[in-house]
């Protein structure tokens, strides 16, 4: 599995896992500390309402790669 670059990468990286793994919603939440609410939202909502943090809970759970790289502007 490639790594995810983003959150939309990153999103449907974890959403093929647990579909390949069959995982139920409490599977999800009981493997990676996330209420079933946010697994569901995730799961089902497009765009959905997860934070960053808890896809990076759920993608550690699930090993799937990701690597984020932000750019800070310089002001001066």
């Amino acid at each position: 599995m490639p790594i995810a670059h983003n959150k939309e990468e990153l999103i449907q990286q974890i959403r093929l896992k647990i579909s390949e793994k069959g995982s139920s919603v409490r599977e999800v939440a009981n493997e990676s500390g996330v209420s079933k609410t946010l697994i569901q939202n995730l799961l089902t909502m497009n765009p959905p309402n997860v934070s960053l943090d808890i896809l990076f809970k759920i993608a550690k759970a699930y090993k799937v790669s990701f690597r984020f790289e932000y750019l800070v502007k310089n002001n001066s």
